[in-house]
C-alpha cells in the first residue's frame, strides 16, 4: 500500500484530501505545518507528498528542498491556489513532479498522484534492473575470468546496458509528454480563472442595474403614504437591497484582484473632509448601538493630499464598519498621524480601534484570507462575504502601505494600516469662477420615474432653467439631436442611472461619438455608488454624478460648477469628475480670507496653518489696508487683529459694519485675533461688532474651529490627538509642544519661522529702547505688544513672557521697572537663537 503525506495549513482542505485518497486505497498522513510535515516524512518515509505552497512558518518550496534532501525517491506534488502560477513554476524547478490548482480537482489529483506512484515503482523497478546489471557484469565477470573470454563478457554487458538505456529512454519520453499535458491544463486552468472573473463581473453589472431600480423604487415608497406593515416591507426590501449591492460589490472587486484589473486613480483631495464624510456614513449605525464615534486628526497632517478618496474611503468604512458592527458598547476611534514624510509624499497612518470582544490568537490568521470570518456563526448573525478585509489588504498594498491588527481577547481591537500620498503643491490655485445663477440654461432631464422628474424638473424651474424631460436613452438621444438642429441645443442633460432602453456606457459614447453633441454636458444621478465610478464614467463622456439622496443646494452646486468649468475655457468632460465630494472641497478652497495683521510672524504662523488645512488667505499688515481690500475683493472671513498701527481692528469693524461704508460686504464673518487674554476681552470684540474671538499665540485646532464655524455652521472639526512629542530641558527656551502638535509645525518649518523673526527682532527690539529712553510710552507699550504676540507665535514662551511683563509695568505707570526689565531682552535673544540653531 502506496503512502502518502498531505501537508496543508487549512483544515478543511487536509481532511477532504485524506478521505478522498483514503478512499483509494492509499495510506495518508496529514499535517498543519511544514515543520510538522518534515517530521512525518523522517518517520514514514512516504511514496507520494502533496504539499500546500502558502503556509506559515516552513512554506511548500522549503519542505520540498529539505525532502529532496533526504530522499530523491519520493515524489512531490505542488498544490497551489490561484495566481499562484509564478510559485509553482520555482516549485517544479526544485524536484516537483507537477502542480494542482486549488480548488482542487480529484479527477486530475487522482491521475497525478497515480502517475507518481507509477513513476516511482518504474524508477525502483529501473534501479533494480542496473542492480541485476551489475551482478550480472559481476557473474560475467567471474565466467570471464573461468574462460578468459573478456570480449564476450563485454558484448553480453554491453546488450544488457543499451536494453536498459532503451527502457529509460521510454520512460523519459513518457515524463515529457506528463510535462507538456501539466502544461496544458495550466493553461486551461488559467483561461477558466479568466472566464470565471469576466463571468462575474458581467453578472455583477447586470444584477446592480435591476437592483438599483429596486432601490430606486423603495426610495419613493418609503417617502408615500403606508400603513406601518407596508413601511415595515419597504424597509426591508432597501436594508436587503443594500446588502445584496455591498455583497455584489466585494465578489466584483475580487474578481478585479484575482484578473489584476483593480486599480487606483489619484486625484486632489482633502483628507479630512474624506474623513467626515466616512464618519457621516457610519454614525446613524453608530448611534443605534449607542456607540461613541470619533474622528482624531494628527496637526501634523497635511489636509490636501493627491490619492485615490474613492479606495481609502472603501478601506476606511470596511474598517471602521467591522467595528461598529462587532462593538455592543464603548466607542470606535478613527485616528490619523504622520508615519513619514518627504518634501513631496507624506506616510499616513490610520488605525480604527474598538472596545468590542477582542479576537483569539488563534484567530487571527484568518481575518485577511478570502471568504473567511473568524467565527462561523458570524455569517449568519451580521452577513457578509467575507472578503472585505481581503480586498483592504489589496487596496493598502496598492496605496504602498500595509495592513494589520493588533487585539487582546475582551478589550477590543485596533486595525491599523498605512498608505503614501503625494501633496498636491503648495501654490496650487483650484478655484473657478461660478456663475451667479443658471438663468436661462436649458437642461434636459432623462429618468424613467415620473415622480423624480417632477421633482427634478420643479428645482430646475426655480433656479431659472429652461428644462425638459423624458423616460428613456433613445428618446432623449433624438430630443438632444432634434434641439441641436433646431438652434437651441441643451447646455446639460441629467440622466438617472436606472433608465430603460438604453445603458449609460451607450448613452455616453453615442454623445461623445457626435460631434453636435459632444458639447452637451452629462450628469449622472445613482441610487447607490459603484467602487471606481468616478474614472469610469469620466471615460464614458461624463462630467458629473451625484449619489441618491442629496440636497437640491448639491445639485446646483454641481451644475453650476460645470458651467463655470465650461465658461473657463474648453469642455467640463476634460477636468476631473464633479461628485458631491469635490464639490465640498471646491466649496472650502473658494472660501476667501482677509488676514490683518501688523506683525509678519503672525502672518506667516497663520497663513501655514492656513495651508495644512486646505485653505488660502491674502494678508495685509493694519486696518485701514483691510478696508481697502473689503471694498474690491468680496471675501467670505476676515482674520483681525486688534492692536495695529494706522486704524485698529475694532475702528476697522465699525467701518465695515457701517452701511455707509463702501466695503462690499457689511455682514462679513471677523474673527477677532489678540494677544490679549483677560476677562471682557471677548466681549469688548463682539460688542465692537466682531464675531468670534481667539487669542494669540495661535492654535491651530481652536482656530481652525472657529473658520469652519462661521463659513459651514454644520461642519465639524476632528478633535486633536494627544501630544506626540516631548520637549527637552535643553530647548525649554521654545516651547516644541504647542508648536510642534498643536499647530502641527515641523521643526524645519519651526526654523523657517525663528530665522524671519530674527531677521527683525534687533531692529524692533532697538525701537522699543529708544521709545523707553525717550519717555513715549505709548510706543513702548504698542511695541511691546506687538512683540509679545510675534515671540508667541514663534513659541519663545520666555521672551514672550518678558514683553508681556513689560506692557503690564507701562499700563502700571512703573517706567522705571519697564526699562530695567527690558534690559534682559538682548540676552534671552541670544538664548532663542541658540534653541533655534540647535534644531
Amino acid at each position: 500500500m502506496a503512502k502518502i503525506l498531505i501537508v496543508d495549513d487549512e483544515k478543511i482542505i487536509r481532511d477532504r484530501l485524506k478521505k478522498l485518497l483514503d478512499l483509494c486505497g492509499f495510506e495518508t498522513f496529514t499535517a498543519e505545518t511544514g515543520t510538522s510535515g518534515l517530521g512525518i516524512f523522517e518517520r514514514e518515509k512516504p511514496d507520494v507528498a502533496l504539499l500546500d505552497i502558502k503556509m506559515p512558518g516552513m512554506d511548500g518550496i522549503e519542505l520540498l528542498k529539505q525532502i529532496k534532501k533526504r530522499s530523491v525517491e519520493t515524489e512531490v506534488i505542488i498544490i497551489t491556489g490561484h495566481g499562484g502560477l509564478d510559485d509553482a513554476v520555482v516549485a517544479l524547478k526544485e524536484g516537483a513532479l507537477s502542480y494542482l490548482q486549488k480548488p482542487i480537482n480529484f479527477d486530475e489529483l487522482e491521475i497525478d498522484v497515480t502517475r507518481a506512484i507509477e513513476k516511482q515503482a518504474k524508477q525502483r523497478k529501473l534501479d533494480l534492473y542496473v542492480h541485476m546489471l551489475e551482478d550480472l557484469l559481476k557473474e560475467k565477470a567471474r565466467e570471464l575470468a573461468l574462460r578468459k573470454s573478456a570480449e564476450e563478457a563485454l558484448a553480453i554487458a554491453l546488450a544488457a546496458v543499451e536494453g536498459k538505456n532503451r527502457e529509460l529512454t521510454d520512460v523519459n519520453m513518457r515524463l515529457q509528454d506528463a510535462i507538456t499535458k501539466t502544461k496544458e491544463m495550466a493553461l486551461r486552468a488559467e483561461a477558466a480563472n479568466k472566464a470565471k472573473s469576466e463571468f462575474l463581473a458581467n453578472m455583477s453589472h447586470e444584477i446592480r442595474t435591476p437592483m438599483n431600480g429596486v432601490i430606486s423604487t423603495a426610495d419613493l415608497l418609503i417617502d408615500s403614504p403606508l400603513t406601518p406593515h407596508q413601511r415595515k416591507s419597504v424597509e426591508i426590501i432597501l436594508s436587503s437591497g443594500h446588502s445584496l449591492l455591498t455583497v455584489i460589490n466585494d465578489i466584483l472587486d475580487f474578481s478585479k484582484i484575482e484578473e489584476g484589473k483593480m486599480s487606483i486613480f489619484p486625484t486632489e483631495f482633502d483628507l479630512r473632509m474624506a474623513l467626515e464624510n466616512a464618519r457621516d456614513i457610519l454614525v446613524s449605525k453608530a448611534c443605534e448601538k449607542d456607540l461613541k464615534l470619533s474622528c482624531l486628526v494628527d496637526p501634523n497632517v497635511p489636509s490636501l493630499l493627491i490619492g485615490d478618496p474613492g479606495r481609502l474611503r472603501q478601506v476606511l468604512l470596511n474598517l471602521a464598519g467591522n467595528a461598529v458592527k462587532f462593538t455592543s458598547k464603548g466607542e470606535v476611534r478613527i485616528s490619523v498621524s504622520l508615519d513619514g514624510q518627504k518634501d513631496t509624499h507624506v506616510v499616513l497612518r490610520f488605525a480604527v480601534t474598538d472596545t468590542g470582544d477582542g479576537i483569539p490568537p488563534d484567530r487571527m490568521n484568518l481575518l485577511f484570507k478570502p471568504f473567511s470570518q473568524i467565527d462561523s456563526s458570524i455569517t449568519r448573525r451580521y452577513g457578509g462575504t467575507g472578503l472585505g478585509l481581503a480586498i483592504s489588504r489589496r487596496i493598502v498594498e496598492m496605496m504602498g502601505g500595509g495592513i494589520g491588527v493588533e487585539s487582546e481577547v475582551g478589550k477590543g481591537s485596533t486595525f491599523w494600516f498605512t498608505a503614501d500620498f503625494e501633496k498636491q503643491p503648495q501654490n496650487a490655485d483650484f478655484s473657478i469662477e461660478l456663475p451667479v445663477d443658471l438663468s436661462g440654461q436649458r437642461i434636459l432631464v432623462v429618468d424613467c420615474l415620473e415622480t423624480r422628474r417632477q421633482i427634478m424638473g420643479e428645482h430646475l424651474r426655480s433656479w431659472g432653467c429652461s428644462r425638459e424631460m423624458t423616460s428613456g436613452g433613445k428618446s432623449a438621444l433624438a430630443m438632444l439631436r432634434e434641439a441641436d438642429e433646431s438652434g437651441n441645443p441643451f447646455q446639460i442633460a441629467i440622466i438617472s442611472k436606472d433608465t430603460v432602453m438604453m445603458d449609460n456606457e451607450t448613452f455616453g459614447n453615442c454623445i461623445k461619438q457626435d460631434a453636435k453633441l459632444e458639447e452637451t454636458e452629462l450628469v449622472l444621478i445613482v441610487s447607490s455608488g459603484l467602487r471606481g465610478d468616478a474614472s469610469y464614467l469620466q471615460s464614458i463622456g461624463f462630467s458629473a454624478y451625484l449619489n441618491r439622496p442629496f440636497e437640491p443646494r448639491q445639485l446646483r452646486d454641481c451644475l453650476l460648477t460645470i458651467m463655470g468649468r465650461k465658461s473657463a475655457g474648453g469642455n467640463a468632460r476634460s477636468m476631473p469628475i464633479v461628485t458631491r465630494y469635490t464639490l465640498a472641497e471646491d466649496k472650502k478652497r473658494a472660501i476667501r480670507i482677509l488676514l490683518v495683521d501688523d506683525s509678519m510672524i503672525n502672518q506667516k504662523v497663520a497663513l501655514m496653518i492656513l495651508e495644512r488645512f486646505g485653505y488660502r488667505a491674502d494678508s495685509v499688515s493694519n486696518g485701514q489696508e483691510a478696508v481697502t481690500a473689503l471694498e474690491s475683493i468680496p471675501y467670505d472671513i476676515v482674520l483681525m487683529d486688534v492692536q495695529m498701527p494706522v486704524l485698529d481692528g475694532f475702528e476697522a469693524t465699525r467701518i465695515i459694519r457701517d452701511p455707509k461704508s463702501t466695503v462690499l460686504r457689511h455682514d462679513i464673518p471677523i474673527i477677532a485675533m489678540t494677544a490679549h487674554a483677560i476677562k471682557g476681552d471677548r466681549e469688548r470684540c463682539i460688542e465692537a461688532g466682531m464675531n468670534d474671538y481667539i487669542s494669540k499665540p495661535i492654535n491651530a485646532r481652536k482656530f481652525i474651529e472657529a473658520i469652519e464655524r462661521l463659513s459651514n455652521p454644520d461642519a465639524r472639526v476632528s478633535e486633536p490627538s494627544e501630544p506626540m512629542q516631548t520637549v527637552s530641558s535643553e530647548y525649554a527656551i521654545l516651547n516644541l509642544n504647542a508648536m510642534l502638535d498643536q499647530n502641527g509645525f515641523d521643526k524645519s518649518e519651526l526654523k523657517i519661522i525663528g530665522d524671519a523673526f530674527l531677521s527683525d527682532a534687533p531692529g524692533e527690539f532697538e525701537n522699543l529702547k529708544e521709545a523707553l529712553n525717550t519717555n513715549d510710552f505709548s510706543k513702548a507699550r504698542k511695541l511691546a505688544h506687538k512683540l509679545k504676540g510675534a515671540t508667541g507665535s514663534v513659541g519663545a514662551d520666555s521672551l514672550r513672557d518678558l514683553f508681556l511683563q513689560i506692557e503690564k509695568t507701562i499700563e502700571a505707570g512703573d517706567h522705571a521697572r519697564a526699562a530695567k526689565i527690558a534690559e534682559r531682552m538682548d540676552e534671552e535673544l541670544r538664548k532663542l537663537e541658540g534653541a533655534l540653531a540647535a534644531l
